[in-house]
């Protein structure tokens, strides 16, 4: 794959859709997080006003012992003829939120191609702040291990792995951070990423900030409602929007004004 996020795969369109970070820790447990725990979350995929797929994950608690928490994630996606589903779990360290494994199961098939299955895996030591990547063909029998560097205030965003924004996310919301490096395991390799704050706009009933990514491998857009959460993603022609429930996306009704000439009582 030659895209980075990236949400757009190469067999989506003829074309590829798709500055050094400060570093910054999230003060706070998971009960600061802007998504509920041990619960359900879904992220719609649209492109040209059709879904095509659906991003649903998991945000699950470890041994408190451990200081850990896990972003369980599968992407299922499928136009004609083409099919991906991808199963993602990334680790993070408490109280910082710093990503310390992830392991990335993918079949992608295509008409006429066959099937094709890949596993890649990941292990960051942030004392020596490098990362081990393993890369597996299962189809090839072949393995790629490489260490490289991982410096300190990098954010994990994989191929596809659109819950890599919530981390995002949540720096664009606590912290000053707007310029992120950004480590894509499956390539080997880390992007400069820029935010700009473009303005206020509502979703539904819900007040978002929209943000310009600004990368020179893509351009894109998101919107974080309260605390941090990511709303919706913007890129191309895919548009990533979350389901929410009708209550929490419904507009308040107008206040009603009091009935005049009536007595006090």
């Amino acid at each position: 794959m030659t895209t980075c996020l990236v949400i757009l795969m190469t067999f989506l369109s003829a074309t590829s859709p798709p500055g050094p970070g400060v570093p910054s820790d999230i003060d706070g447990t998971l009960d600061h997080l802007p998504y509920p725990v041990e619960q359900p979350l879904e992220w719609q995929w649209i492109q040209k006003g059709l879904t095509v797929g659906s991003t649903r994950l998991q945000i699950k608690p470890s041994d408190p012992l451990s200081k850990q928490w896990t972003l369980d994630a599968r992407l299922l996606w499928s136009q004609p003829g083409r099919t991906m589903e991808i199963s993602n779990r990334s680790d993070y360290q408490l109280p910082s939120n710093n990503p310390l494994r992830t392991r990335r199961e993918s079949r992608i098939g295509a008409a006429g191609a066959g099937e094709k299955r890949g596993v890649v895996a990941s292990e960051v030591d942030l004392e020596e702040a490098r990362i081990r990547i393993v890369v597996q063909d299962p189809a090839r029998g072949s393995q790629v291990d490489r260490t490289i560097p991982f410096p300190a205030g990098t954010v994990l965003l994989e191929n596809q792995a659109f819950e890599h924004w919530l981390l995002i996310g949540l720096l664009l919301d606590r912290t000053e951070q707007r310029k992120f490096k950004a480590l894509i395991p499956s390539e080997f390799r880390i992007l400069d990423l820029e935010l700009k704050k473009d303005r206020v706009e509502k979703i539904g009933s819900i007040e978002t900030i929209r943000w310009s990514v600004l990368c020179r491998d893509f351009t894109a857009k998101i919107w974080t409602g309260p605390g941090g959460s990511i709303e919706k993603y913007l890129q191309g022609e895919l548009e990533i929007r979350r389901i929410r429930a009708p209550a929490e996306t419904r507009p308040a009704p107008p206040e009603r004004e009091p009935a005049s000439g009536g007595k006090d009582r």
